[in-house]
């Protein structure tokens, strides 16, 4: 079954013309931001699996100019769980200490200087537990997010050359048009 996925992918620097000829285009919605020197290319797809969407998507870019290093896996701490979902970070520390359930809290991807989840895994958590400020719109779990680096590690683009990917579908609604 086909569903809408939200990507987030490190990219490397792109220029403004660039940027404009992608609008221009209108193929797909998309928004460019930066962050901490990272360059972040965010789209929506539709796709029955995912990790192939995501795929199929990032080689679209590249002969378009926008070379994909990676899809980045949105890490979230407990302090911007709390601010996503309108609740206390007591809450969540709650939620996340809280191991006397059928559905525990998922394990934090890594720890850095403290715990970081991947923030489709939350959302699919808030979603099972009925939380009512889960997100509609889905996310790669950190596993998929690993297998689409590990497979876009691998894949030779001098053979996708002039062989132009068609783009997964997109999202039609005005409402998620990216902003310029």
């Amino acid at each position: 079954m086909e569903m809408y996925y939200d990507l987030t992918f490190v990219v490397d620097a792109v220029t403004d013309e660039r940027v404009d000829h992608l609008y221009e285009q209108g193929d797909f919605d998309f928004n460019i931001s930066g962050c901490s020197g990272l360059v972040l290319f965010s789209t929506t797809i539709c796709a029955d699996d995912p990790v192939q969407g995501a795929l199929q998507f990032a080689a679209t870019l590249q002969p378009n100019g926008v070379h994909v290093q990676r899809l980045d896996h949105g890490l979230v701490n407990q302090t911007v769980i709390a601010k996503l979902c309108g609740v206390t970070r007591q809450a969540v520390s709650l939620w996340v200490n809280n191991i006397d359930t059928d559905d525990p809290f998922p394990a934090p991807y890594t720890l850095v200087t403290a715990p970081l989840w991947a923030w489709g895994e939350v959302n699919e958590w808030l979603k099972r537990t009925g939380k009512n400020c889960a997100e509609d719109t889905c996310y790669l779990s950190s596993a998929q997010v690993d297998q689409f680096n590990a497979e876009w590690g691998r894949l030779d683009f001098s053979l996708l050359q002039g062989q132009g990917a068609p783009a997964p579908k997109q999202m039609e609604e005005p409402s998620l048009k990216a902003a310029a």
